[in-house]
């Protein structure tokens, strides 16, 4: 019974390094905390479009902005700088602001080494997040930046016939 004494101080131990490599900062927490309690009062939260776009090694069309609008939770278009309207089977590329919060929240069960993350004032959403992976790769990393969120309002006249 003895010799497990340091056993298990060591799984403990060990335990505790697990936690102080988590990605995120007790001051980054707090931060994503309060943004997403931002974002979750936001008026605009079910019905709005933003621009995203990704910095990764990814299919090409990924790394361009492209206009992303959402309803009820859901992808329901996304666009590109021209306008066209990509096809339904490529909206997985894109997420919503509150797949943005998952990601980040989901940090602790991934590989990373590192997040940096800023959030938009208003609305609190993540403007620009930064993964790496592993500092001793060059390309062990990502980057989804997004902007110019607005919500999608609609007149009363415009459902009339």
């Amino acid at each position: 019974m003895i010799k497990a004494v340091p056993l298990v101080f060591a799984l403990l131990l060990l335990g505790g390094c697990e936690q102080m490599t988590d990605p995120l900062s007790p001051r980054e927490v707090r931060e994503l905390a309060l943004a997403r309690a931002k974002w979750n009062g936001s008026s605009i939260r079910n019905e709005y479009q933003f621009e995203v776009r990704q910095s990764c090694f990814c299919p090409p069309e990924v790394t361009e902005w492209h206009t992303v609008t959402v309803r009820n939770g859901a992808v329901v278009s996304v666009k590109n700088a021209a306008g066209t309207v990509l096809p339904s089977n490529r909206w997985s590329w894109y997420r919503t602001v509150d797949q943005l919060f998952e990601q980040l929240i989901r940090t602790g069960e991934s590989e990373l080494e590192d997040i940096t993350v800023q959030f938009d004032a208003e609305f609190g959403y993540p403007v620009e997040m930064n993964f790496l992976y592993s500092s001793r790769i060059a390309d062990a990393g990502g980057a989804t930046y997004a902007r110019k969120l607005q919500g999608l309002s609609f007149s009363a006249s415009a459902s009339l016939p």
